[in-house]
C-alpha cells in the first residue's frame, strides 16, 4: 500500500510541475543589412501570424505552447531584397517531440548568405540558401 500512495504522489508532482511550465518561443531575427526589411508570415496548424515586417537587428517573435494530441509544428515564409525578390519557406520552423515540451526556443537569423539556427541559445548553424524569384 505505502508503494502505492508513493507512486501516486509521483504521477501527481509530474503533472503539477509540468502544468505551470513556461511555453516555446519561435523567434525571426533580421541580420541582413542596415535599411533592409524582413517580411516573415508564420503558420502552424491553429495560429497564422500575419506578415511582419521586421527591421534589421529586430526580432519577430510568438510564444506557444504544444498539443497533447498531436505535433505543434510552424512553417515561416521569409522574404528580402530591394522587390523582396529572396525567399525561403521554413517547412519547419518549429517541431514538436512525440511529447509535449516546455521551454523550447527556436531562433532563426536571415543574413545574407543564409538562413541559420541557433536551438536554445546554441550554437548557431547555417540551415539553409535564399532562393531567388
Amino acid at each position: 500500500m505505502n508503494q502505492f500512495i508513493v507512486f501516486m504522489l509521483v504521477i501527481l508532482m509530474y503533472f503539477c510541475m509540468n502544468e505551470g511550465a513556461q511555453g516555446n518561443i519561435l523567434r525571426l531575427k533580421n541580420e541582413l543589412n542596415p535599411g533592409s526589411i524582413l517580411k516573415v508570415n508564420c503558420t502552424s496548424k491553429s495560429d497564422i501570424t500575419g506578415v511582419h515586417d521586421v527591421t534589421f537587428n529586430s526580432y519577430a517573435e510568438w510564444s506557444f505552447g504544444e498539443h497533447e494530441t498531436s505535433r505543434t509544428i510552424w512553417r515561416c515564409l521569409l522574404r528580402q531584397g530591394p522587390k523582396m525578390e529572396f525567399h525561403h519557406i521554413l517547412w519547419r520552423a518549429y517541431r514538436g517531440a512525440r511529447f509535449t515540451r516546455n521551454n523550447q526556443i527556436r531562433l532563426w537569423i536571415a543574413k545574407v548568405d543564409g538562413i541559420y539556427l541557433e536551438k536554445n541559445n546554441g550554437p548557431r548553424k547555417r540551415m539553409y540558401d535564399w532562393y531567388k524569384a
